[in-house]
């Protein structure tokens, strides 16, 4: 039981399965072989490559597979009043193999990143690189959010197949689990007041929208998510709603909204977005 994608199992013998699966780390698919009598996975295969997909000749003496080395970098982009070209983006040079889901901190950029192993969450600032959390140890799969004041960074950690919500003062010390009863999905988002974080969660066979309190108390539930998937909630500027996506399996989602105080439904435009992926 992977908890992901498991693609194109061949058979060598009549005791060799051979086959692609996500790494345990979540930093790519990897070649796994399997005796399907004591029915234990092995990897077969090291590094970042990524294994897409693998077949076997008929008498079993030779594969052939798709191997993939994807490129993840950062960019910038000037905001500016006209239409910028492609001359005006620079490449934003960092000393990760990988870096994705970049945010902006007090003085700093934060993002998540690699140089081998799964995704950890890292700082670059005052050109220096600093590893807030050792994807080694659990992969982070979320931006990270960054509270008003600066202070605090909150991100999403796999852990034994379930979305974990941590706190941590943005230098990397005091890592902390918060609202442990949830399973979190997706990138959190601060109230501008800092004292909330909104987060999509799964909990039974619901998909629910919380509002976490940093203060220790339990988290409260603003959206059911009953008959649909709740995600990607961000809070407003002002504190007055808190928008999010809602979608029921289709390829589109819809932007809806909802008051976190007395968790009403905020009115909004008929706005429906096509899924993109991360």
């Amino acid at each position: 039981h992977y908890n992901s994608a498991v693609s194109y199992p061949r058979l060598l013998d009549d005791r060799t399965l051979i086959y692609t699966a996500m790494r345990e780390d979540g930093s790519g698919s990897a070649l796994y072989a399997m005796d399907v009598n004591r029915r234990i996975p092995h990897p077969v295969t090291a590094g970042l490559e990524e294994y897409v997909s693998v077949d076997a000749s008929g008498d079993g003496q030779r594969l052939v597979v798709t191997v993939a080395n994807p490129v993840r970098d950062l960019w910038t982009v000037p905001i500016t009043d006209q239409v910028v070209d492609e001359s005006s983006v620079r490449h934003f040079k960092l000393p990760t193999v990988r870096a994705s889901s970049p945010r902006f901190g007090r003085d700093c950029i934060l993002y998540l990143g690699s140089k081998g192993a799964a995704d950890g969450l890292w700082k670059f600032q005052d050109g220096s690189e600093t590893e807030l959390w050792k994807g080694s140890e659990s992969r982070v799969v979320s931006a990270p959010a960054v509270s008003p004041d600066g202070n605090q960074i909150c991100f999403v950690v796999l852990r034994e197949g379930r979305g974990c919500l941590y706190v941590m003062a943005s230098d990397g010390t005091g890592a902390r689990r918060v609202a442990e009863s949830l399973e979190v999905r997706g990138t959190p988002s601060w109230s501008p007041d800092g004292k909330w974080i909104a987060v999509a969660g799964s909990q039974e066979k619901t998909n629910p929208l919380f509002k976490v309190p940093m203060d220790g108390g339990a988290p409260i539930r603003l959206v059911d998510g009953v008959n649909s998937v709740i995600s990607n909630p961000v809070w407003s500027p002002d504190g007055r709603f808190i928008l999010y996506s809602e979608g029921e399996g289709s390829a589109t989602v819809r932007l809806q909204g909802v008051t976190p105080d007395d968790r009403q439904p905020f009115p909004l435009p008929e706005i429906s977005v096509g899924i993109m992926g991360d």
